[in-house]
């Protein structure tokens, strides 16, 4: 069976912890990262990390999502940039269209409609639009 492969976008507290945990499960590869933070960017998560790399492809820190997220790249983008939907949103519908399905650690994504309904709605249409779901937790 083919490993699940994931990118994280945000590789903060957040992002960086998910890898960290993902690093040491099997069956999950890691096949892209995206962060804002300079002194993040062109280097090997596993750097950024503190962890060895092992037998794993390198995977370089990007600053430009369109160099890590192309459509169908991975099966699950791991969404870890903002706390509130309507910030999200741009990033959420961005990773969607791709036709990948999508995680968000935003806060108010484990209940979108209570807060955005509009939003919640978009992103629900967006996803299954391109044949792909979308969880906050």
């Amino acid at each position: 069976m083919e490993n699940i492969k994931i990118v994280i976008w945000g590789f903060g507290a957040m992002g960086s912890g998910m890898a960290k945990m993902l690093l040491t499960k099997k069956g999950v590869e890691i096949v892209g990262v995206c962060d804002l933070h300079p002194e993040r960017i062109n280097k090997s998560i596993y750097d950024v990390l503190g962890t060895e790399k092992g037998e794993r492809k390198d995977v370089i820190i990007k600053g430009d999502i369109n160099e890590v997220l192309t459509e169908k790249c991975c099966d699950v983008c791991l969404c870890a940039t903002d706390s509130f939907t309507k910030k999200a949103f741009p990033r959420l519908k961005f990773a969607l269209e791709k036709k990948v399905n999508v995680i968000s650690t935003a806060e108010e994504m484990a209940y979108p409609k209570a807060q955005e309904p509009e939003l919640a709605e978009e992103l629900n249409k967006i996803a299954k639009e391109n044949g792909v779901s979308i969880l906050g937790t």
